[in-house]
């Protein structure tokens, strides 16, 4: 044999290998599934315009869990429908397959086998992956000339709302059509926010473990109130579908929503269309809906997210190692805890870590040290219909209080500017004085009705000459403030609340729902401005 002979021997060896070797990439690549086959951690199904990918995967690289999956074939990170979310194989032995009976079915070592679909069907039953995403399991007639729906992954999504998926509910199966978060970043399990569509208000919400979080407003002329558009992008077409089996929201979109374990809602790159981690219960702002608050919290309190540690964290800690939660579960947590200043999830996203009592939190600006939440007060600056500045006087020689009195003082009343604010009860004390008749100024909002707080009778007096420049001062400022000056003379119906050597020696600025700090009375020239109501 020649030189030439062999070399054209050894290339036809060479084609051999690669033709088989393409045919059985090609196998791996089909996209129908049918009866008695079996697809394995190492096959795939591909949609026929290769758009999307079926196949096994591990969510996680702290773990050896695995589990069925759908992804878009140009990006396996974006897991759009899971089979076995909630039942995880702890190895990579499971397999796909339709058994003989006609039931899709994941079988795996040392376990039971997971069942997708459990129709008693027969033979002719086949699953196919199309370019929609949607997996669907058929039954053929005897001559093949007719297929059946019997089951598709479309009436079971997971965090992705694919175009052509439905939110609803069908009242001839009592199917229910939403979609669930993840636990955490890598757990594909399901999580604390659902995503569902309420046809008798014609609006989206989003509850986290069954109460209402957030709401789209009620649909409207194709648009929600609080999901904008931009005119320019024909992405979204909103219809409400009710019909005797079914109502749902129909969404003419060439993109998917994806509902992650903060509890927002992305699509793709365009702007995010909710952020429920804005809501804390006591704001309806942006979709953001009330729910019963604990005593313990107040409408200026939320959580940051910042990068540091706590002192002696060791002696004010405790630890939640349930897996099944996430982090917006530890934090619902802390805010219904009255010490929790803080808390944290573990790497995964699941499990808690909190922080209790008077702590200190230090921030690491370079942002390298671990991510920690801390509750903080996000008080707004002074604004005229959120604060309350009270003038108490009754002082030694300032010109604003020119009154000097006798009599130690005490009034004891509710302040109620807004119904937005919780009552706070303040007692204010003054000192007694040298002379004349012991007074005080509040400037208060016009709208409280003191007569009624206070439960005494007001008398408006006239003041001497020497008085009447700070009066005029006083009220311009209180007309500024939109509020009106009442000056407090002493009554015998008065609450007996007297303390002795106390004064004031400057104007107060009090908000009825920020933190207050009580201080210990000083001798002379101090007040105490102190809510009697919880506070924590």
């Amino acid at each position: 044999m020649t030189v030439k002979e062999t070399f054209m021997i050894m290339i036809i060896f060479f084609l051999i290998i690669i033709l088989c070797f393409l045919d059985s990439l090609d196998a791996s690549w089909v996209n129908t599934l049918n009866q008695g086959d079996k697809l394995n951690s190492s096959a795939y199904l591909v949609s026929a315009g290769k758009i999307f990918t079926l196949g096994f995967f591990i969510p996680s690289t702290f773990s050896n869990d695995s589990c069925l999956g759908i992804w878009y074939s140009n990006d396996s990170y974006r897991k759009v429908w899971v089979g076995n979310r909630n039942t995880p194989i702890a190895d990579n032995s499971g397999v796909l397959t339709i058994d003989s009976v006609g039931k899709l079915i994941i079988t795996h070592n040392g376990g039971d086998p997971i069942e997708l679909y459990g129709g008693l069907t027969g033979t002719n039953v086949a699953a196919t992956l199309f370019d929609s995403g949607n997996f669907i399991v058929t039954v053929a007639n005897n001559n093949g000339s007719k297929k059946t729906v019997l089951w598709e992954s479309f009436d079971y999504p997971t965090d992705t709302l694919l175009p052509g998926m439905k939110l609803g509910v069908n009242h001839r199966t009592g199917q229910k059509w939403s979609i669930t978060s993840w636990v955490g970043q890598d757990v594909p399990a399901s999580g604390a926010f659902t995503l569902e569509w309420d046809p008798t208000k014609r609006r989206l919400i989003i509850t986290q473990r069954g109460v209402i979080h957030w709401s789209s407003g009620i649909l409207g002329d194709k648009n929600f109130e609080f999901i904008t558009i931009d005119p320019s992008n024909l992405n979204y077409v909103f219809t409400n579908v009710s019909t005797m089996d079914e109502e749902y929201l129909d969404r003419k979109v060439i993109s998917g929503w994806l509902l992650d374990y903060h509890g927002w809602i992305y699509d793709g790159d365009r702007p995010m269309i909710a952020q429920v981690d804005l809501c804390y219960g006591y704001n309806k702002d942006k979709g953001c809906e009330l729910w019963k608050q604990p005593q313990c919290r107040n409408g200026y309190q939320k959580f940051d997210e910042r990068s540091g540690h706590f002192n002696d964290s060791d002696k004010a800690s405790f630890y939640d190692g349930n897996t099944s939660i996430g982090l917006s579960d530890c934090r619902e947590k802390c805010w219904n805890v009255r010490d929790c200043i803080g808390f944290m999830a573990d790497i995964r996203g699941t499990r808690c870590l909190f922080w209790t009592k008077d702590l200190e939190f230090i921030q690491d600006y370079a942002g390298s040290s671990a991510r920690h939440y801390v509750l903080s007060s996000d008080q707004p600056p002074p604004h005229n219909s959120k604060l309350m500045h009270l003038l108490v006087c009754g002082l030694f020689n300032s010109p604003l209080c020119p009154l000097k009195s006798n009599y130690h003082v005490g009034i004891r009343f509710h302040l109620s500017p807004s119904p937005l604010y919780k009552e706070r009860e303040l007692t204010l004390l003054a000192q007694k004085y040298n002379s004349g008749i012991p007074q005080f100024w509040c400037l208060v909002p016009y709208t409280v009705d003191y007569t009624k707080q206070l439960g005494i009778s007001l008398r408006f007096q006239r003041h001497q000459a020497h008085h009447q420049k700070s009066h005029h001062a006083l009220s311009r400022a209180a007309s500024l403030l939109g509020a009106s000056l009442l000056p407090l003379p002493l009554s015998h119906t008065l609450p007996r609340a007297f303390h002795p050597a106390l004064s004031c020696a400057a104007p107060a600025t009090v908000h009825p729902r920020a933190p207050f700090v009580y201080r210990e009375p000083r001798v002379r020239r101090s007040a105490i401005v102190h809510p009697r109501a919880p506070f924590c």
